[in-house]
């Protein structure tokens, strides 16, 4: 993973998962705080990992990225993506949840009619266990 990460806001996340992570290899969502998300807000993804990773069931999508992605994922898969963006977002998760750490993605939109829209994304495994990943927290951005 690039490190620094050059994006402010996502450079501020990573450090806060990593104070979470407190001597575990990866933090568990109840670490956190709600509020501690004020910074991000909208722009957060929260996923359970299906299956060991097969697939994602997005519990939050903030409404920053339905607008960036045109898509309302809460309550959904990413089985339920079109294929082109869903095998493409199912490789950056698959990543995060193997490498069992951070993982940053700088690409453009998967969609073809969208491949002008720059995006760059953190994705941070979470673990109720300190070994498995069982949520992933993504953050993105558009690129200007």
């Amino acid at each position: 993973m690039q490190d620094p990460i050059e994006h402010p806001k996502l450079a501020a996340l990573k450090v806060r998962w990593q104070e979470k992570c407190a001597g575990r290899k990866m933090p568990a969502r109840s670490d956190f705080d709600t509020l501690e998300f004020g910074p991000w807000m909208g722009h957060l993804t929260v996923l359970d990992v299906i299956d060991g990773g097969r697939d994602y069931y997005f519990r939050l999508h903030g409404t920053n990225i339905v607008t960036l992605y045109g898509y309302e994922m809460t309550g959904k898969t990413v089985s339920e993506l079109p294929s082109e963006v869903g095998t493409t977002i199912l490789k950056e998760y698959r990543e995060a949840v193997d490498r069992r750490g951070p993982v940053l993605v700088a690409r453009n939109h998967a969609l073809p009619r969208k491949d002008y829209t720059k995006i760059i994304k953190l994705i941070l495994p979470l673990s109720s266990d300190g070994e498995s990943v069982d949520k992933l927290l993504s953050c993105a951005y558009p690129v200007r």
